[in-house]
């Protein structure tokens, strides 16, 4: 049998079993290493560029009534 056949035909089982497995392999980076990834990765340099106006967004009235005086709304 094939593995996908094995996953088609119980994928749980298939992925218990794949879990449950016991772990092999060795991490070979370094703890410098992995830390240097996620920033390159989670960061923006141009965070603090502002993204101006976007030509898709079409301007929206504001509304008639504020939104807090709605009778019978509740303030929180």
């Amino acid at each position: 049998m094939h593995i996908i056949d094995k996953f088609i035909q119980n994928p749980y089982q298939f992925s218990k079993d794949i879990l449950d497995n016991e772990r092999s392999g060795t991490l070979e980076s370094s703890m410098e290493d992995i830390e240097q990834h996620l920033r390159n990765v989670h960061s923006d340099p141009s965070r603090e560029v502002p993204l101006g106006d976007c030509s898709r967004l079409e301007p929206e009235d504001p509304p008639e009534t504020p939104l807090d005086t709605i009778k019978g709304a509740i303030i929180v």
